[in-house]
């Protein structure tokens, strides 16, 4: 039986490329006898793997050869084109790895196979940071948290009045006073919210690099007078990784960083003294990209916490995109 052997070359050593970038490639056949091929192929793509289920994606084939070999040795170069996301990147839960894969179709016997992994990272170094020509800080609707949250008291609240006129006095003693507490909650947060007035928040620039400068503008024109313990911002990032399916399932998540800043002491704002804070924050050269693979998520997200004295905090949560923006075409 002939015996086939592939190996793939990349020139230079240079196992890595820029995203959207182009890496040159040798796919080198060695023969050792007459063999026929229904098709040399080479296959680019990436993989998930870690604790969570493993995802493919960004596959695409190109045939190289079709034929019959004699005995001999061959080679066949060719360009292969990277899309600009998902990045490359080695986590605590998860692992995105790009290949290139080269199958030969040899009728009546194993095909021969060879892999080489690639890198798909962003060789440039972090841009300075370049300010707004103008700031343009956009409203947003501040959350009152699990007691004061109107989702919660509206579905509960219903759930409690029905089970007060179905149930024995003596439940009536415990739900009464539950049913108060849910519409008390209700009414403090929705007023707690509606006494923040203007709220709006702005992050330039919209999509960073790990190593570049984020600014965060927020605004804050109360319609009467808050007393404020603080105002923070915060920047997380995160892995979300689940293994498993249906009922089945465990996820599985881990911190990658944290950095946390004060926008503002306890003090009293009036309607006529608004607030205008900006906070800087550098993004870590070792930040992980943004993913969300079915179920392999890496996130950034940025939260706004304002903190009224006597009441639940209130707060707004944003996605983060790091890394690359994809093109119109998805890649």
């Amino acid at each position: 039986m002939a015996k086939c052997n592939l190996s793939i070359e990349i020139p230079g050593n240079e196992d890595f490329v820029a995203p959207g970038g182009e890496l040159d490639v040798i796919v080198h056949v060695s023969c050792d006898s007459k063999t026929k091929c229904n098709g040399l192929s080479l296959t680019r793509g990436w993989r998930t793997h870690g604790r969570g289920n493993r995802v493919e994606g960004g596959k695409r084939m190109e045939e190289l050869f079709r034929g019959t070999w004699e005995a001999g040795d061959y080679a066949y170069p060719t360009k292969v084109r990277f899309p600009r996301l998902p990045m490359s990147y080695h986590g605590k839960v998860i692992n995105v790895d790009w290949y290139l894969k080269a199958r030969a179709d040899v009728p009546l016997a194993f095909d021969p196979k060879a892999e080489q992994m690639v890198l798909l990272v962003d060789p440039d170094p972090p841009a300075p940071y370049v300010p707004p020509e103008i700031w343009a800080p956009k409203p947003i609707k501040l959350s009152a948290g699990v007691s004061g949250s109107m989702i919660a008291s509206m579905i509960a609240i219903p759930f409690v009045v029905v089970l007060l006129f179905a149930s024995s006095p003596k439940w009536s003693v415990l739900l009464i006073p539950l049913a108060a507490y849910l519409i008390v909650g209700f009414r403090r947060g929705k007023a707690a919210v509606s006494a923040m007035g203007h709220v709006a928040i702005e992050v330039h620039p919209p999509a960073i690099k790990p190593g570049e400068e984020m600014h965060v503008m927020v605004e804050f024109h109360p319609e009467q007078a808050v007393q404020l313990e603080h105002m923070t911002v915060t920047l997380t990032a995160s892995e979300e990784a689940t293994s498993g399916s249906g009922t089945n399932t465990t996820t599985f998540r881990e911190q990658v960083f944290q950095d946390s800043q004060v926008l503002g002491q306890a003090k009293q704002v009036s309607a006529t003294d608004p607030v205008d804070v900006e906070a800087v924050f550098e993004l870590p050269v070792t930040a992980p990209p943004s993913l969300d693979e079915n179920d392999n998520k890496v996130t950034t997200t940025l939260k706004l916490e304002i903190q009224p004295s006597g009441q639940k905090p209130l707060s707004h949560e944003q996605v983060i995109t790091v890394g690359p923006q994809p093109t119109a075409a998805g890649e």
